[in-house]
């Protein structure tokens, strides 16, 4: 039997050099950019682009409402719901928005009390410009399955972007800027 010498070094193979810190959080973040990129493209896959659909009704005040009455300048539609905790979320950001571009409120998937209820919280909605889509049909017409969901209309009426999911007040502002 053979007795090692604690002074010499064992045999050892050869170990790679780990990778710097700063290089694996460029490859995590480009990971990441990649998921949201690819989450983004399948959730936008079959909403509408183009001339906007019609969005004519009744308001909640009992007053027609119709986009078309707001050509020539930007409109900003949300759809919303009072169940949707992001809607909450979102509330003061399209109430902020709404004091400098049209917006059309349209509670979507709603019943008329939980409209109503929201109202209660909420005394300072327009609703003149406020429509109730009890079933989703106009969330649908516009291509889009989640709430909220927000369709930026140019001056001419076209679409000229959606977003699902919460936005900024900074980006609500900036989009509804851009299509001036």
């Amino acid at each position: 039997m053979t007795q090692s010498n604690p002074n010499e070094m064992p045999e050892t193979t050869t170990t790679k050099k780990p990778r710097p810190r700063w290089l694996r959080w460029a490859i995590e973040i480009a990971l990441v950019l990649v998921i949201i990129i690819a989450i983004r493209a399948w959730q936008h896959q079959e909403l509408m682009t183009g001339q906007a659909p019609l969005l004519a009704g009744t308001s909640v005040a009992e007053t027609p409402l119709k986009l078309s009455d707001f050509k020539g300048q930007p409109v900003l539609i949300h759809f919303f719901a009072p169940w949707c905790p992001v809607c909450h979320a979102m509330h003061g950001n399209i109430d902020t928005i709404s004091s400098y571009y049209p917006v059309i409120l349209v509670a979507s998937s709603t019943e008329p009390e939980d409209l109503s209820k929201w109202l209660t919280k909420h005394p300072d909605d327009n609703i003149q410009r406020m429509l109730l889509d009890r079933d989703g049909q106009w969330l649908a017409a516009f291509g889009s399955k989640a709430l909220p969901t927000d369709v930026f209309i140019d001056a001419q009426g076209n679409i000229s972007s959606t977003e699902l999911g919460y936005t900024s007040t900074i980006g609500l502002w900036f989009r509804l800027w851009m299509n001036q």
